[in-house]
């Protein structure tokens, strides 16, 4: 399964299921690391698709959010269409542009960190910030446009113990030096 390949150090090796849904982790025995098993010789073709699948929501990102910045620029304002619960972007709140909507996350244990870019001169205590059991989203009060919009998250969160608090860049993270990031804390539900 690894021919060529040389590994040094520890190596942590994780298996999921995707079906039925939601992904999940799931178990396996030693005799699963055997080079002849099913699983490791479909990985190559399994990851491959999983990367096609990635590009494809990616592609339909991207075109959803050409599609919402030529509805702005037709209508002055922004449009303030309201949002239809789809999550699709059709019909949705508008986004602002792609520098400011860009989000990054990562995961660490029970936890997810998603950090938002703020616009310049947004502070805290204009941030309207909601957080559900399967869904975030973030707004500047008194504005149509969404910072960040999650309508279905891939697993539950706890949103009582969540949190979420705004910080100031220093260039190391995503954003320039001095500009200032809103950091959601989300706590998986694991029960």
């Amino acid at each position: 399964g690894f021919d060529g390949a040389s590994f040094h150090g520890d190596v942590f090796i994780g298996r999921v299921r995707s079906r039925p849904e939601p992904t999940r982790n799931a178990s396996f025995e030693l005799a699963d690391m055997s080079s002849d098993v099913s699983w490791l010789r479909r990985a190559p073709a399994d990851n491959a698709a999983w990367k096609m699948e990635m590009v494809r929501i990616n592609e339909a990102l991207e075109k959803n959010a050409l599609r919402q910045q030529q509805a702005r620029t037709e209508q002055p304002g922004g449009g303030g269409e309201e949002d239809d619960g789809d999550g699709d972007g059709a019909g949705d709140a508008p986004c602002l542009d792609d520098r400011e909507r860009a989000f990054w996350w990562a995961q660490a244990g029970e936890e997810l960190e998603v950090r938002v870019p703020l616009p310049e001169g947004v502070r805290a205590k204009e941030l309207q910030v909601t957080l559900q059991v399967s869904q975030i989203a973030c707004a500047i009060k008194g504005r149509a446009e969404l910072l960040i919009r999650v309508a279905a998250l891939h697993a539950p969160i706890w949103p009582d113990e969540s949190t979420w608090e705004v910080q100031e860049t220093d260039g190391s993270d995503a954003g320039s030096p001095g500009s200032r990031m809103l950091v959601l804390t989300l706590v998986k539900a694991t029960d």
